[in-house]
């Protein structure tokens, strides 16, 4: 999974919004200082400084595959996303039901283990075994880096069904926290995805040439306006942008628009989210856009 945007001063900063090379934006989850990677093989993303932190892999919006069904029309790939964001969501929920019942039955049982443990009467020899073997016990389940309790033959035949338990309780504790984190950053990866903004933009140049661009932003339009204006008027001589669309929630299209319209692509000095198109294609993706935008209603 790849991490598609980097944190500066509270704001989301997409990696289309981002100059190749070191960059002044940290890792949402960390805080680590990135690097903005845009070569021309691997989708367009942002690494660590140093060492990669465990939650950049629980990414679920942006992380796409290089692969994607271009078959599909822009309102088809937004439906077919949603469906799957649905199905993921709903997956790790059920998983999470279950590990929570899963640990509470095991909870009950050595609570159970535990009482009958603490009650035995047994000849005198065998007493500050017991009594040790409770705290034991008691310690690991506390702690998970205690080392596994030993239990004598004698306990063994007593508690036959003891050492299942406790063998069963931390591995499935695991899990159950880790499906509880995954769906912590699915939900708070969510609200990030929502704030992002993309847009469809198309530019006249002042030799006429037309074309279109396609991107992502977590900030007021108008800034990112000002940006692509001034990268612009570096390359061409007055040239105007217009705002065709803009879209919420589905920050995942970009990627997608980039495959499917390939063939279209406007190269840019280093930029690839520039596109010629016919005007009816130009027409299709905006009516496109319509039919995603009521989908999303």
């Amino acid at each position: 999974m790849i991490l598609p945007y980097g944190l500066k001063d509270g704001q989301l900063i997409h990696i289309s919004e981002a100059k190749s090379g070191i960059t002044d934006l940290q890792c949402p989850y960390c805080l680590v200082f990135l690097y903005a990677k845009k070569g021309k093989v691997m989708a367009h993303h942002f690494a660590h400084t140093g060492n990669s932190c465990i939650n950049t892999n629980a990414n679920l919006f942006f992380a796409l595959g290089l692969s994607l069904p271009c078959q599909l029309t822009l309102h088809e790939f937004v439906v077919w996303i949603y469906r799957k964001i649905n199905l993921r969501h709903k997956v790790l929920q059920k998983q999470q039901r279950w590990l929570q019942q899963e640990q509470n039955h095991l909870q009950g049982k050595l609570r159970l283990n535990m009482q009958l443990l603490k009650q035995q009467n047994l000849n005198a020899i065998y007493e500050p075994e017991r009594q040790q073997l409770y705290q034991q016990i008691k310690d690991f389940l506390w702690n998970e880096h205690q080392p596994f309790p030993m239990l004598s033959t004698a306990f063994q035949s007593q508690f036959p069904n003891l050492i299942t338990l406790l063998q069963h309780y931390h591995p499935n504790r695991y899990k159950l926290l880790e499906v509880n984190q995954q769906i912590e950053l699915y939900q708070q990866d969510f609200q990030r995805f929502r704030r992002f903004s993309l847009y469809f933009l198309k530019i006249r140049s002042g030799d006429y040439r037309v074309f279109y661009k396609i991107g992502l932003t977590s900030r007021p339009m108008s800034e990112r306006l000002a940006e692509i204006q001034t990268n612009l008027d570096t390359i061409f001589e007055q040239p105007n942008v217009e705002v065709l669309y803009q879209l919420q929630d589905v920050a995942f299209l970009e990627l997608f628009f980039k495959q499917k319209f390939k063939p279209q692509q406007y190269p840019i000095a280093n930029f690839t989210e520039y596109f010629r198109f016919e005007a009816f294609e130009v027409k299709q993706i905006v009516d496109d856009f319509k039919r995603i935008e009521s989908y999303l209603r």
